[in-house]
């Protein structure tokens, strides 16, 4: 019985370890079917990965073209307000013409003005001067007037004399033939 029951033995272990080893290949088949669709799974990965990267290098490709557009547009956007900003440059140069020569025109019109105010009063003072001047002329002619009569009045004063003292002078002779 020994050696029958080391036999046993012997295939009680076999059989459990052929149950077990059985047991483990199923386990390894399982995996195996797993691994066969996790490899037809990584496949379709990787082909979509590999998609998505050619994907993503257009795009890269793309990207590349548009910022190249956006960096040749934001010269043309820098030389535009380099442009501007001489033109508001000169705009200011320009407006600050303007309100120098709107200074100068105030100080013009103001001198007009004033001019305007100095010729009115030339203009009445010539009015005046002429109507002193007419005036004068008036008094001049008056006392002109007056000297001649004064000086005809002195010459019929000095006629008036001379016969007075003619008369005398013959009312002397006339005494003294008197007296004689």
């Amino acid at each position: 019985m020994s050696s029958s029951s080391s036999s046993d033995e012997d295939n009680s272990i076999d059989v459990g370890e052929l149950l077990e080893i059985e047991t483990r290949c199923r386990e390894l088949r399982k995996e195996k079917e797993m691994l066969k669709e996790s490899r037809s799974q990584g496949f379709e990965l990787i082909r979509r990965l590999e998609l998505h990267v050619k994907s993503l290098s257009e795009a890269r490709v793309q990207d590349k073209k548009h910022i190249q557009k956006l960096v040749g547009e934001l010269k043309n956007c820098s030389q535009e307000i380099g442009q501007l900003s001489a033109r508001n440059e000169d705009i200011n140069c320009l407006n600050d013409h303007v309100h120098n020569l709107e200074i100068k025109l105030a100080g013009n019109r103001e001198q007009r003005r004033r001019a305007a105010k100095v010729t009115l009063w030339m203009e009445k003072l010539e009015e005046s001067v002429s109507s002193m001047a007419l005036e004068s002329q008036c008094e001049i002619e008056s006392m002109k007037l007056n000297t001649m009569a004064l000086e005809q009045t002195c010459l019929e004063a000095t006629k008036t004399e001379e016969e007075n003292v003619q008369e005398r002078s013959e009312m002397n002779v006339l005494v003294e033939k008197l007296e004689v």
